[in-house]
């Protein structure tokens, strides 16, 4: 004797559940793509500002102005990828995402922008030399140990940018370093806004 066969709720039918996967992955594939430009502008951003002598708080105030400004034509643009109707929510990632692009359009006109005819030599204080030391795990869950090297120079306004060094030129660095009073001579230019950055060093 057959049993008679249970029917499907609301919402949880196959083609229901189908359906609703089908829209989900749009979703996530835009929430992801996002999350890559947004890291990879972010990585861009952060190496021009490096090497950039501009205060943190004129690119900090170019972004906040651009977000605010464009906030109130953001539309339902977050709601699509959020998949909610908070503003607060959908609002502060505008900011961060707007914030963030306008950041690097600033300080990549200035820095791609320079006229290189412009260039100059100077030199700049070597204020601090380091090592930074990122663990990684190979095949075989052997610990690797990575070096990278840097410096902390300062130009005559006490700006202070990290750069990154070779191996061999940061115990050239070292030999000599705790005499103090180290400087070193690197090209700087003038950027399209006005901003000077570290051409080579």
């Amino acid at each position: 004797m057959n049993q008679p066969t249970q029917p499907f709720s609301a919402g949880n039918t196959p083609s229901e559940s189908n359906a609703g996967g089908r829209r989900r992955t749009p979703v996530m594939i835009g929430r992801i793509v996002i999350c890559v430009i947004l890291a990879v502008i972010y990585m861009i951003t952060s190496f021009i500002y490096s090497h950039t002598f501009v205060s943190l708080l004129a690119v900090l105030s170019v972004g906040l102005v651009a977000g605010a400004v464009s906030l109130p034509f953001m539309g339902g643009w977050w709601e699509c990828l959020t998949r909610r109707q908070n503003r607060i929510l959908n609002g502060v990632i505008h900011l961060v995402v707007v914030g963030v692009s306008a950041s690097f359009v600033f300080l990549g006109m200035n820095y791609w922008g320079a006229d290189a005819s412009k260039a100059y030599s100077a030199e700049l204080d070597v204020v601090q030399i380091g090592i930074d030391k990122h663990r990684s795990h190979s095949r075989g869950h052997r610990s690797v140990t990575i070096e990278s090297f840097y410096m902390f120079v300062a130009n005559e306004k006490s700006q202070v940018r990290k750069l990154r060094i070779s191996r061999d030129r940061y115990n050239k660095l070292a030999s000599t370093f705790h005499l103090g009073g180290k400087k070193v001579k690197v090209q700087l230019n003038e950027g399209m806004l006005g901003y000077v950055i570290i051409d080579k060093f």
